[in-house]
């Protein structure tokens, strides 16, 4: 499949979907993985033409301990190359781990999201977007 077809695939889905408006403010979670930066990478190239506003956050869960915080810096090195807002967070899922009496990932989870909500009210954002990968 040539880069114009998936373009032309994805922009129908888009389309159908109603998955964007023009002049939307995005809010991209950004792990470092690359189903993430994918998705980062093609929200930009959609910029100019949709006039998007976008802004990412990419959060530290510190549970890798360093290889965690290398991958925040990756995010927010593609961000300033990008020029795209970049939004950091540390969040201790151990400590609320033992608080809330809940399972790593579920705890991890709740505590992205919080990220995610602080952070699209404070870019006023219509969307949140989040890639996935089925494995």
């Amino acid at each position: 499949m040539s880069n114009q077809s998936f373009e032309q695939t994805v922009m129908v889905f888009i389309k159908k979907h109603q998955l964007l408006k023009e002049e939307a403010t995005i809010v991209v979670g950004v792990s470092g993985g690359a189903d993430s930066i994918a998705l980062l990478h093609y929200l930009c190239t959609l910029r100019d033409k949709w006039k998007l506003h976008i802004a990412a956050v990419s959060v530290d869960h510190g549970l890798r301990g360093r290889q965690s915080a290398e991958d925040v810096k990756f995010v927010e090195q593609l961000c300033a190359l990008w020029q795209v807002p970049f939004v950091k967070e540390k969040v201790d899922v151990k400590k609320e781990k033992n608080k809330l009496q809940e399972g790593t990932q579920l705890v991890a989870r709740k505590l992205r999201y919080r990220v995610f909500e602080k952070v699209m009210e404070q870019f006023d954002a219509d969307y949140l977007a989040l890639a996935h990968h089925g494995g």
